[in-house]
């Protein structure tokens, strides 16, 4: 319920944002074109069509009008006795022609004289001749005027379909309706629209040119809008209107019937009031609802399609419970999407991640690269992804792809866009065999009926041919030769970059590094100096020693001799283990002196036990040092050990004795405290009494109190203590004074508690009174307090611990005990311990010490017996291990020596033997016989040296084997392998996607018998419409053919449409496409969401950095409140608005995008600009430069040209001279043409209209010439694109910089501009950059490229240079001295070539593997290159560094047999320098052609004006270079009379424009000026005239006064 009520939020917004945005238009005027059918002139060029009415029906025309263009002529040549004479605009037909009435001339003595026209006779009657001639031409003229003004109006219409085409369409309209009735939305308004209405197509045929309106397959339809919120108008009725009209089908130019209809319709709308009138009213709209006839063409925006298809979607959305998960990505619902297991409980997207999904399941039957491969993957995962790309990176060729792939899976597919142009070739595209399966529809009802014939005639067709069973069958057969190609494609390729590795891999020789290069030059030098060191030796080995050890190795060789390396070899006792020659013979000697003694003594005392005599003669050392003498000195120890063993009271004792000590010392330290007040207590008091009175006196001194005469009177005890004590001061009188006497008392207390028990306890028995222990006896006492604790801790800390340890050594200890007698002494436990300790327990221990040392000394000479057994059971008698057996067996201390002795020498030998062993045989893992003759000291390997250079030979050695193990690969053959089998993977692949769409698509008809009769049976039909003319029965086609539709719709799986026109035609309650892609959506407004709702899937493709549409931005403040009230808690609601497309949306809610980066449209040069300026130079041109013959590819053309509002004259004029001067170029021919202006539609206006006035339409058409804005040419291109800048130079100072914008609208306009044009990029600008432009300015940053586009490329062209290596070198002089043309370092956009052989217009790429300056790493990059080359037609032969320098010939071998098979024979190279400096040439013929003016055989009339009445703005004649030379002969007394007529006073540069205007110049250029310039100077010289700055002055003299 969540996801289901925040997508209705969503979709109830875009609803009403709509219906803020679109309101109704009621006031015909403001539909954007309007063509009233009576004002229609009468001339043949103009042709009307309307139903034929009779007796029983209407015939329908199929073409309603035809407007051809009509041929204007010139007014008839003046004779020369009036042409002089002759005021301006005598040639307009509007205008009468009219003659000056005098002229001031020059006779010949040099006077001004005054002549009149009527003084001469003859002259009067040739103007009156003329005057005849002329107006005989005016009637005509205008009238053919006139149809060339409606022509020009059908050409702006044309142009507006042609650019929004799916924004706009064209209808027929009439009842007309003139109402002000009240809306219960914009209260009172004004109705002044037709009602009647019925879409109609305008067509052009460039060729007559004409353009003719059609009848279509659409119904008549009523312009519901009008009324949906009107009040008082019954919407039932109007309802009822409507069937009755899809019944009746009423054409709005026809006759009675339709009138019929009209006057029922007023009467519904209001039925007491409405009229119905026979002619236009003369008033306005009123109160009444009036209607009448007066039929129109209109060309309005399509938005009915639009509201309807979002209501259908909120009704839909009610009865829906499973959403696409774009939407609940878009909503952010989707955890609870996911929760309602929407995604089949994979937590992936719209179907999760198919299982067992790969790369192999992709099916792409066009040429791939990577980003098309992630797209897929990423759509199976989450089903919803965003792919940027940046301008012309094949975004269309992407969707074809794609296309195919999606249809070899069944799905259904809406690829859908904002505008038309977009999606003009995504049909052609979408893979040739699955064509049929896709159907254009872009606003032409003749092309998208002709598209869908075709589609459902291919269906019908491989219904009646072919079986879904027979189709999949062979699909699956495909399938698996796939799977195998794949298999052995992979393997190939694997082998194939094992190969190139392999020339790649640098050879690492212990610290030299080779490429395969070098090292075949190594071992064709070296062959014989270093070849000593013997097979085998493992290929590609590193030498397993270093030079030093293998110095090592071979002088290990003399450290040892053979007999002492064979017993190292043998097991070695370790010589910890052994006995030293001290030790062995003291212990033979111990041993020897044990047998003489009796060592029976207490034995009885004793248990059994294989214990050790060390531990024994540790507890006797142990008890020695616990009752040694000093310690038994100490008389008043045994009191506290025995108090310590009965605790209770007699410890107590002990204890309360340390807790005095210590108190006393504390009181002493807190004494020492206040020593410097120097305490003495008093004599006459007794110290308990001065410390309570110290105390006393303290506090009382503390709490606030005195000590006066009133306090001490009643205090003696105080008054004593005061006047006896004393303190540093004298008497105390102060706390701290007090605190010392109460320290000091409290000291003296103390040490009389401790005195007496100190005595009693210790001081007696050691003969130390407390009185004699100093000053400080406390000090002296607390010596003895951790001896006290110990003593009193002893018998449990120590005895016990020793009792148990001399139990666990197996001592009768309670035995012993028992036995000794006790006395009467308070201490008599301790003198019983202390008795045994000191009498008996010495002997005994000695005597179990002795016996356990005689049985270690014979353990001890058992186990050096068995060490042979137990190192070694094999070697009992050989090596060290049997001379020491030998030693102990006779207890030989000399024999154990020299044993001893020998074994330390063998355990220094062994490591060298393993050592010697170790590096023999790491040096055996890649030399076998080389290790084998070290080891066995074989000459010359026994001197203890290397004998040679073993580096040289090592390296030798090891380059030679891997050289020759890498020989193996043939890359060249390998080559030719994958090259095979990707061709044949290719076809199997498009047989696949064939055998799989088609089998699928008939799988889901061919069980529906219904769609297959309605299939047929809408084909009959469109072809019986074709012929049918009556309005009834085409009527009844008509419906027949739009059932049928509904069902044959479902089985087309492709449709190919914008938004709008999408909208109009499904439904989206029953419609549903598995996967629904919108192109350029960075142009696609929120209505955008309607596809969205329709995909199960979808992809969307755009570019944040692309310009936003028309329309997207406009009317942001009034969605302000809708999205705050209707969006909450969706994500990013904010940006729901009109700044923002439907790709923003998808950027903020599906993830991270896709970049598409190979970059198909431009050459090198123009891409460049956008590629820095918006991409960071991640895109990757893949055309070349050469690709085309228009040079160069960026060109800067100032003109003088002057800003006048938005427009810019010079610059336009400029632009339509250099488009006629293509048109005539041979270079130029079939090159498609745009114009774009950087500063708004007024210039784009401007210079279209010029291009429809003097460029021949067939021109236009066929060179699809047009003149807009960025946006207008988003998603499209054109070999030529002129950029008009339109600003001109300030007054003073500079241009106001243009930087990149709000929301970087003017980068983005920028970025779009100038990646439009493939082949040539033209900049018209009127200022100067380097003065007019700051440097953050985006112009300056745009004409610095194309003056330059190649400069932030020139750092690289560098490093390039510094890539190329000796072995390309060596083959480029080889190719060059067989005679062939080659260029190195060839570059092909993004890429580069090592090199490339020229030659009849053929090239071979060639590819030197080896001797590079860049890692191996880059070989997967490099092999990309050249697949993406390969798929650009590149041939590619690959040449082997190491196979060169061994055997040149052999390896340049497939080169020349290549060259051969191409057919490129040797030639003498050109002269690059003269093809450098011919890269201009072009222009300058461009300029010659406009120098030279017109064409003979042009038509002077072609490129006249219409009247300026006739047109919505007229257009002052540009200033321009002149291209018409000035006539030979002026005639000062015309300037005059054309003076005089002004007034006499006017601006010179009008004047001048005029005057050449009426000289018949159509142009003021260069040569024209220079010479009417000197025609005014002269007459100034002649003080004829004044030139004053910017105005002349016509000087009136005597006679022309009279």
């Amino acid at each position: 319920m969540t996801v289901k009520s925040k997508i209705l939020q969503l979709y109830h917004f875009l609803k009403d944002a709509n219906e803020l945005r679109f309101r109704p238009v009621r006031v015909l005027a403001e539909q954007p074109k309007v063509v009233r059918l009576a004002d229609l002139p009468n001339h043949p060029t103009v042709q009307i069509f309307r139903p034929l009415q009779t007796e029983t029906t209407s015939e329908v025309p199929e073409t309603l009008l035809r407007v051809k263009r009509p041929m204007l002529t010139r007014s008839p040549t003046p004779p020369a006795s009036i042409s002089s004479w002759l005021l301006p605009n005598w040639d307009d037909p509007t205008q009468a022609a009219t003659v000056a009435e005098s002229q001031n001339l020059t006779d010949q003595e040099g006077q001004t004289v005054t002549v009149r026209f009527d003084d001469d006779h003859r002259r009067r009657l040739d103007f009156t001749a003329w005057s005849a001639q002329r107006n005989a031409w005016v009637e005509p003229e205008l009238a053919a005027r006139k149809a060339m003004t409606f022509f020009q109006l059908f050409y702006d219409i044309y142009s507006l379909v042609e650019k929004d085409g799916e924004e706009l369409e064209l209808v027929a309209a009439d009842g007309h309706f003139l109402w002000q009735a009240t809306s219960g939305v914009d209260g009172v308004v004004t109705i002044n629209h037709p009602v009647l209405l019925k879409r109609v197509e305008l067509r052009f045929d460039p060729a007559v040119p004409e353009f003719t309106i059609h009848e279509t397959d659409r119904e008549p339809e009523i312009y519901g809008a009008l009324f949906v919120d009107l009040r008082d108008v019954a919407p039932a009725a109007i309802a009822n209107r409507k069937a009755e009209l899809e019944a009746s089908g009423c054409h709005p130019l026809g006759w009675q019937d339709t009138g019929a209809f009209l006057q029922a319709f007023v009467q519904t709308v209001s039925p007491l009031d409405g009229e119905f009138l026979d002619a236009p009213p003369g008033d306005g709209a009123s109160a009444t609802p009036r209607l009448y006839r007066d039929p129109v063409l209109v060309l309005r925006k399509r938005v009915a399609g639009i509201a309807s298809a979002v209501d259908a979607i909120i009704d839909d959305i009610e009865g829906r419970e499973i959403f696409p998960p774009a939407l609940a990505q878009i909503t952010g619902t989707m955890d609870a999407w996911r929760g309602a297991g929407l995604d089949n409980g994979t937590g992936a997207g719209a179907n999760g991640l198919a299982a067992g999904f790969s790369d192999d399941d992709i099916l792409l039957a066009k040429e791939t690269n990577e980003e098309q491969l992630q797209i897929i993957r990423r759509l199976e995962h989450s089903g919803s992804v965003i792919v940027q790309g940046p301008p012309g990176t094949g975004k269309t060729h992407t969707i074809g792809n794609l296309i195919g792939h999606l249809l070899a899976q069944g799905k259904s597919i809406l690829v859908t866009a904002q505008t038309a142009k977009a999606l003009r070739v995504v049909r052609d595209k979408v893979p040739e065999i699955l064509r049929p399966l896709a159907v254009s529809v872009l606003g032409s009802d003749q092309d998208a009926r002709k598209h869908l014939e075709s589609a459902i005639g291919s269906i019908t067709e491989r219904l009646t041919s072919d079986t879904a069973e027979g189709l999949l069958d062979k699909a699956r057969r495909f399938e698996a030769e796939r799977r195998e190609l794949l298999r052995k494609t992979r393997q190939a390729s694997n082998t194939l970059r094992e190969a190139l590795e392999n020339e790649y891999r640098p050879i690492v020789v212990g610290d030299r590094h080779f490429t395969p290069s070098e090292g075949a030059r190594f071992v064709a030098q070296h062959s014989e100096a270093h070849g000593w060191i013997p097979q085998p030796v493992r290929p590609g080995a590193d030498l397993s020693v270093s030079e030093q050890e293998l110095a090592r190795l071979y002088a290990l060789g003399t450290k040892f001799t053979a007999a002492e390396e064979q017993d190292a070899r043998l097991p070695l006792p370790e010589l910890a283990a052994l006995p030293s020659e001290r030790q062995f013979e003291m212990m033979v000697s111990e041993y020897q002196h044990l047998l003489t003694l009796d060592l029976t003594f207490g034995a009885n005392r004793w248990l059994p036990s294989d214990r050790g005599s060390e531990a024994l003669e540790g507890l006797a050392n142990e008890l020695l040092t616990e009752f040694s003498d000093g310690l038994r000195r100490q008389a008043w120890r045994p009191y506290a050990i025995t108090a310590g063993l009965h605790g209770g009271g007699e410890r107590n004792v002990w204890e309360r004795l340390v807790t005095h000590i210590n108190g006393t010392v504390e009181a002493n330290s807190r004494h020492a405290l206040v020593l410097d007040q120097r305490p003495q207590l008093s004599p006459a008091m007794p110290v308990p009494k001065q410390l309570e009175v110290a105390i006393q006196i303290g506090k009382h001194i503390a709490a606030g109190g005195k000590l006066g005469f009133l306090q001490l009177a009643t205090r003696a005890e105080w008054r004593l203590f005061i006047k006896t004590a004393r303190v540093t001061a004298g008497q105390p009188n102060h706390p701290e004074h007090f605190a010392a006497l109460a320290r000091l008392a409290e000291l003296k207390l103390c040490r009389l508690s401790l005195e007496v028990p100190w005595n009693s306890m210790i001081g007696q028995r050691l003969q130390k009174a407390f009185s004699s222990l100093g000053e400080e006896p406390e000090l002296a006492c607390r010596a003895l307090v951790t001896e006290m604790r110990r003593c009193l801790d002893w018998h449990g800390s120590l005895w016990l611990p020793l009792t148990a340890r001399l139990k666990s050594e197996g001592l009768k200890l309670d035995q012993l005990l028992a036995r000794i007698p006790r006395e009467a002494s308070p201490i008599s436990e301790y003198l019983a311990i202390e008795h045994l300790v000191s009498s008996i327990l010495p002997a005994t221990l000695v005597a179990e010490a002795s016996r356990r040392k005689l049985r270690e000394c014979e353990l001890g000479f058992t186990r050096l017996t068995n060490l042979a057994t137990e190192v070694d059971p094999t070697a009992v008698r050989r090596g060290c291990v049997g001379r020491i057996t030998e030693a102990v067996r006779s207890r030989d201390p000399q024999a154990y020596a020299a044993a001893l002795d020998y074994t330390r020498r063998l355990h220094v030998v062994k490591p060298l033997v393993l050592e010697r062993d170790a590096l023999a045989g790491r040096l055996r893992l890649v030399a076998a016989g080389w290790a084998e003759l070290i080891t066995q000291r074989a000459p010359p390997h026994d001197a203890g040296t290397i004998p040679g250079d073993f580096t040289m030979a090592w390296t030798w050695r090891q380059l030679h084997d891997t050289l020759a193990d890498r020989d193996r690969l043939d890359a060249q053959e390998l080559q030719r392998q994958v090259d095979h089998q990707r061709e044949r993977l290719r076809e199997v692949t498009q047989k696949l996607i064939d055998a799989r769409a088609w089998g699928k698509q008939l799988e889901r008809l061919q069980g529906n018998q219904s769609i297959r009769q309605a299939l047929v049976g809408w084909l009959d039909t469109t072809r019986r419409l074709v012929s049918t003319r009556q309005l009834d029965r085409r009527q009844d086609l008509l419906l027949a053919a739009r059932n049928l539709m509904r069902q044959c719709a479902g089985a087309v799986p492709v449709w190919i449409m914008p938004i709008s026109i999408m909208a109009e035609n499904f439904d989206p309650r029953s419609t549903r496409f598995d996967v629904v892609i919108v192109d350029e959506a960075s142009q696609a407004d929120l209505n955008a969401l309607i596809p969205l709702y329709l995909g199960k899937q979808v992809i969307v493709v755009g570019d944040h950095q692309q310009v936003t549409p028309l329309g997207v931005g406009q009317g942001q403040a009034m969605l302000n409140n809708l999205r705050q009230a209707m969006l909450q808690d969706i994500p990013n609601a904010h940006l729901f608005d009109n700044l923002s497309s439907i790709y923003d949306i998808g950027r903020q809610s599906f993830g991270d995008s896709i970049r598409l980066v190979e970059h198909f449209r431009c050459v090198p040069e123009i891409i460049a600009f956008s590629n820095q300026l918006s991409y960071e130079g991640t895109i990757r041109p893949l055309r070349e430069s050469n690709s085309t013959a228009i040079k160069p590819a960026c060109v800067t053309c100032h003109v003088d040209g002057i800003r006048e509002g938005d427009t810019n004259k010079g610059e336009a004029r400029r632009i339509i001279d250099t488009i006629k001067a293509m048109l005539r170029h041979p270079t130029y021919a079939g090159k498609t043409i745009g114009v774009i202006s950087m500063l708004g539609e007024a210039q784009a206006l401007l210079i279209q209209s010029l291009l429809h006035k003097e460029i021949p339409g067939v021109d236009i058409a066929n060179r699809r010439i047009q003149a807009g804005i960025s946006g207008e040419f988003q998603g499209d291109e054109r070999d030529i694109i002129f950029l008009t800048m339109v600003d001109s130079p300030p007054g003073e100072g500079m241009l106001r910089t243009t930087g990149e914008g709000a929301f970087e609208a003017i980068k983005k306009r920028y970025n779009v501009a100038a990646s439009r044009a493939r082949d040539q990029l033209w900049v018209v600008h009127s200022f100067d950059p380097d003065h007019h432009l700051r440097p953050y300015d985006i112009r300056l940053k745009l004409l610095q490229h194309v003056r330059d586009p190649l400069a932030y490329l020139r750092a690289n062209e560098q490093e390039v240079g510094k890539t190329e290596s000796p072995f390309e070198r060596d083959v480029l002089k080889l190719l060059t001295k067989a005679g062939y043309r080659v260029r190195s370092q060839w570059p092909v956009g993004y890429y580069r070539i090592d090199m490339v052989v020229e030659g009849a217009g053929r090239r071979l790429a060639i590819e030197c593997d080896g001797d590079r300056h860049h890692p191996m790493e880059k070989l997967a990059e490099d092999m990309a290159r050249q697949a993406v080359l390969e798929r650009l037609g590149w041939q590619f032969v690959r040449i082997r560094g190491s196979a060169f320098y061994r055997n040149g010939d052999t390896a340049m071998r497939p080169v020349f047999d290549r060259l051969r098979e191409l057919e490129i024979p040797a030639e003498v190279d050109a002269d690059v320098h003269a093809a450098v400096g011919m890269e201009m040439k072009l222009i300058h013929e461009l300029d010659a052609l406009m120098q030279n003016g017109l064409p003979a055989d042009e038509s002077p009339a072609d490129t006249l004006q219409v009247p300026s009445e006739s047109m919505p703005e007229k257009q002052a004649a540009p200033e321009l270079d002149g291209l018409v030379p000035l006539p030979p002969d002026s005639n000062l007394a015309q300037i005059e009379a054309l003076l005089r007529g002004l007034n006499g006073d006017t601006l010179r540069e009008q004047f001048l424009r005029d005057l050449a205007r009426a000289r018949g110049f159509q142009r003021l250029g260069r040569k024209v000026r220079e010479g009417l310039e000197a025609e005014l100077e002269m007459l100034a010289q002649q003080g004829r005239v004044a030139i004053a700055g910017d105005s002349i002055q016509l000087i009136q003299t005597t006679e022309a006064a009279e």
